[in-house]
C-alpha cells in the first residue's frame, strides 16, 4: 500500500476497546463518586484508550500533555465516556492477540522502570514514573494497529515469518509497505501524540537513529523491550527474538551481568503481568 493511503486510513480509524474494559470503565463512570485516579488506573494498561485520550487532550494544548491525569483534568470525564460511546468492541478473535500485546507493552514498561532505577546514575534527566510506563505501554502501537486494521497483511506477514523467510519487521514492510515503527510512528503524527510518544514509537527498532533529545530514553525502551521479550512476551506470530544493540546497552552503562540482574528482579513482578494477560484472553 502506498504511504499516502496508509496515512489516510489512520486518520479515519476507529478507536476499539476490549469489552472487559468498557464494562469497567462504564461501571466507574456510572458510579459517579469514581477519582481520577481510580479512572486513570483503569486505563493505565490499555495503550489504544492511552493513545486516544493523549491525543484529544494535545489537539488544543498550548503545551504538550503527557500525562494521562493531565488529559483527564483538562478533558474532563466526559471524554472517556465520549470515547467508549465511539470506539468498537473488539471482536473475540481478536482479544487474544491484543492480549498478548498489551501484555508486552506493560511487561517493557515495568523493565523500564526497573533499568531506569538501576541505572539512575547513566539518566540525569530520568522521566518520572508514569511517562516511562506510558513509553513502555505504546511502543509497540503500531503492531496493535496491524493487528485490528491491517489483519490481513499481519497474518500474511506471520506466516512468511514462520516459513522463516525472515523477521516480521522486514516482512511487514514487503507486504503493507511499513514495519510496525512506521506504521505506529505514522498513528502518533495522526493522533497528536506528543514526544517523547512519538519518538520511542518510531525509534525503539533502532535506537542511535533516534534525534539525540530522546536518544537514552528510546534505548532504555529498545533494552526493556528486547528483555520483556526475551521473558516470553510478544506479539502474535512473532517469535523472531532480536538482538539487544549492545551500543544501545553501552549508552545506558549495562553489561551481560547487569542485563542478567535487571531480569531476576523482573521475574518478581512476572506473575502478576501472566495474570493481566490471562485475564484479558479471557476477556468478553
Amino acid at each position: 500500500m502506498a504511504h499516502e493511503s496508509i496515512t489516510a486510513r489512520l486518520f479515519t480509524l476507529q478507536a476499539a476497546v476490549l469489552p472487559r474494559t468498557k464494562a469497567r470503565l462504564g461501571r466507574l463512570l456510572a458510579d459517579g463518586n469514581a477519582s481520577l485516579t481510580t479512572i486513570t488506573d483503569a486505563m493505565a494498561h490499555d495503550p489504544l484508550l492511552t493513545a486516544v485520550l493523549l491525543g484529544q487532550a494535545n489537539l488544543a494544548a498550548p503545551s504538550p500533555v503527557t500525562r494521562p491525569t493531565q488529559a483527564l483534568v483538562s478533558l474532563g470525564f466526559t471524554s472517556i465516556e465520549t470515547v467508549l460511546g465511539d470506539a468498537r468492541e473488539v471482536s473475540q478473535r481478536q482479544c487474544q492477540p491484543l492480549a498478548a500485546c498489551f501484555a508486552l507493552g506493560n511487561a517493557t514498561a515495568v523493565l523500564m522502570r526497573i533499568i531506569a532505577d538501576y541505572r539512575s546514575t547513566r539518566l540525569p534527566h530520568r522521566p518520572d514514573d508514569e511517562t516511562l510506563h506510558i513509553c513502555g505501554l505504546l511502543h509497540d502501537l503500531g503492531t496493535v494497529i496491524a493487528i485490528l486494521h491491517f489483519t490481513d497483511k499481519y497474518v500474511s506477514a506471520c506466516r512468511r515469518l514462520a516459513a522463516g523467510e525472515g523477521p516480521l519487521s522486514r516482512l511487514l514492510e514487503e507486504i503493507l509497505g511499513l514495519d510496525a515503527c512506521a506504521l505506529g510512528g505514522h498513528l502518533a503524527g495522526c493522533w497528536n501524540l506528543p514526544p517523547p510518544y512519538s519518538t520511542v514509537i518510531t525509534w525503539h527498532a533502532k535506537p542511535l537513529s533516534a534525534p539525540s533529545e530522546w536518544i537514552d530514553l528510546v534505548a532504555l525502551v529498545h533494552l526493556s523491550r528486547t528483555l520483556a521479550r526475551a521473558l516470553g512476551f510478544h506479539a502474535p506470530g512473532d517469535i523472531w527474538l532480536d538482538p539487544v544493540d549492545e551500543k544501545a546497552a553501552e549508552m545506558l552503562g549495562l553489561g551481560r551481568t547487569d542485563l542478567e540482574r535487571v531480569l531476576n528482579r523482573t521475574l518478581d513482578e512476572l506473575e502478576e503481568l501472566q495474570l493481566f494477560e490471562s485475564l484479558l484472553l479471557n476477556d468478553g
